[in-house]
């Protein structure tokens, strides 16, 4: 949990004056005793960076202030250590799209405050006009700079950091999963909804079904709350299975069911079909017996890291709460790299960012699972009988147990 110092150190540099009466106000609900350190951190930026209207821009932001912050204090507005923004740094710094392509014209921004530019973007609600005049740019130049950061991500982070399980690793995670009752996971499923502004061309098409304008992702992900595969950028009136239907995955899975799976299957929510390689919850009919009740509660037990790993991804980067309008390819860039970047940070800041002791809040979104199909092929009673066979065989191991 932050210090009150270190929360009055950070405000000083955050706010556009020093109000001693709002910075208090600030300070006794940050340091409320319910906060871990996320919340704290997020609870101060967020206020602290959208409570002012009149803004006057720091002189030399990231030459002069950025260096005078403890380490805390630049996680907490940075997202990340200083460390880890080091290595950042240093793995997409080459990258192409870096390059000034007319010597003869205005010098490009630094790298380096570029990525802090798309850092402080991502973690806050601030738009373009006011982050360009935090780090003394115009609104123009910082939509360049978020766009080549994300590009660079992209080019760089996604590919290492974000990558379907090998079948080594399938195996671990499948070994990982069955300590919690189900063999042979091989990762989680989960849709979430990004809220976008109404786009100008045929914006009905992105209401989903709470009334708001939205795109919707797709991801999977590990024991360890790691992206295994990220797809989307869909209307949000699109639902999660005809999603799946159409991702690079789910097309692969079709075609290649067990050498992609591992032999394994997905677990995900009654949006989805049953199938052999996607196993989702009995629907309750109001015949539920004992063996499908426990079979739901270890499934939804096993399947909660996805909606853990959003929340999470969610809680860092409060841009993925709101985005102003954008070009949907560039918003769509954005969220893959934001993906890339958590995955980043739960390789690199394992104590910071990963500790299994701090409390994650779930992703709180959608959920279509009322009006799915119960299977979605011809194969529907070997499906159905594979499912119960998991159930059965998990319920006699818990009748062992007691």
């Amino acid at each position: 949990m932050a210090s009150r110092q270190e929360l009055i150190h950070l405000l000083t540099f955050v706010m556009d004056d020093n109000d001693e009466e709002e910075m208090a106000a600030l300070l006794l609900q940050s340091n409320n005793s319910s906060m871990n350190e996320l919340e704290a951190m997020s609870h101060v930026l967020a206020v602290a960076t959208t409570t002012r209207t009149r803004f006057e821009r720091p002189e030399n932001f990231v030459l002069l202030q950025v260096p005078r912050y403890n380490d805390f204090q630049f996680r907490m507005l940075f997202r990340m250590g200083r460390s880890t923004f080091e290595k950042l740094l240093l793995q997409i710094g080459t990258d192409p799209v870096f390059i000034q392509n007319n010597p003869g014209g205005r010098p490009m921004t630094p790298t380096e405050d570029q990525i802090m530019l798309f850092l402080w973007y991502c973690a806050t609600q601030d738009d373009f006009m006011r982050v360009g005049d935090r780090f003394g740019v115009a609104s123009s130049t910082a939509i360049d700079c978020v766009d080549r950061v994300s590009k660079a991500i992209i080019n760089v982070i996604y590919p290492e950091y974000v990558k379907w399980p090998t079948f080594r690793r399938a195996k671990r995670i499948m070994s990982s999963f069955s300590k919690r009752g189900l063999p042979k996971i091989v990762g989680a499923i989960d849709g979430t909804h990004i809220r976008i502004s109404p786009p100008s061309e045929k914006p009905e098409q992105y209401v989903n079904r709470k009334g708001f304008h939205s795109l919707n992702f797709q991801a999977t992900c590990d024991n360890n709350l790691l992206f295994t595969d990220v797809y989307g950028g869909w209307p949000g009136s699109v639902h999660d299975a005809m999603v799946y239907e159409n991702s690079d995955l789910g097309k692969r899975i079709a075609r290649h069911p067990i050498n992609t799976c591992h032999g394994g299957y997905l677990i995900g929510d009654a949006a989805y079909p049953l199938s052999f390689t996607l196993i989702t919850p009995y629907k309750n009919y109001g015949n539920f017996n004992a063996i499908q009740k426990r079979f739901n509660y270890v499934q939804s037990s096993s399947r909660v890291v996805i909606e853990r790993a959003f929340g999470l991804l969610k809680g860092k980067f409060h841009r993925l709460k709101n985005f102003e309008m954008l070009r949907l390819d560039r918003l769509t860039t954005i969220v893959h790299a934001l993906c890339a970047i958590h995955n980043f940070l739960i390789v690199n800041e394992t104590i910071e960012y990963n500790d299994r002791r701090e409390r994650v809040d779930f992703d709180e979104d959608l959920n279509d699972e009322t009006i799915t199909s119960e299977v979605s092929s011809s194969s529907a009673k070997e499906v159905s009988r594979k499912r119960d066979r998991i159930a059965r065989t998990l319920y006699s191991k818990r009748n062992n147990h007691h």
